[in-house]
């Protein structure tokens, strides 16, 4: 259930103290359901069964998930509020006079891509691995083949 809710939940942004009533709402929801689900048993072996420090990284006890798995529901308290700077009165990217304005919040923003990705494509100088052109292309011959197998991911096409 926690691997269902978490996508729809990670584009959201707000206030500390609006994550704070979303955390508490999910928690009743959370509990309730497993009240529901398991309503022979006692509350104790719901909160042991349901609820525990799933993420390593935190201290709260308190977190709906599975413990076989190691899937948990993320609290939306630990959701990192990002303030935008505005952009100056009167820039535009089509004026060329401004254009060191533009530059500089260019360099401020974060790379789309990781740093480890971004080094494996430069590595690669944009060519697909093997195991991806073999999936994709069919371009698999005996010796690809048992290249794939052992994880060697070099180039197909060199």
């Amino acid at each position: 259930m926690a691997s269902q809710v978490v996508p729809d939940t990670t584009g959201w942004n707000g206030s500390s103290r609006v994550f704070a009533a979303l955390d508490r709402y999910l928690w009743q929801l959370t509990y309730k359901w497993a009240c529901y689900r398991h309503s022979d048993k006692p509350k104790p072996w719901i909160v042991n069964r349901y609820f525990g420090r799933y993420n390593k990284s935190r201290q709260d006890r308190w977190v709906f998930g599975d413990r076989d798995s190691g899937a948990y529901l993320p609290k939306f308290a630990w959701t990192t509020i990002v303030r935008h700077q505005l952009v100056r009165g009167q820039a535009s990217p089509d004026d060329p006079t401004q254009g060191d304005y533009w530059a500089t919040r260019r360099r401020k923003r974060k790379p789309l891509l990781d740093p480890s990705t971004l080094r494996l494509l430069h590595n690669q100088h944009g060519r697909r691995t093997r195991r991806a052109a073999a999936s994709r292309e069919g371009c698999q011959s005996a010796a690809d083949d048992q290249k794939v197998r052992q994880g060697d991911l070099t180039p197909c096409h060199s």
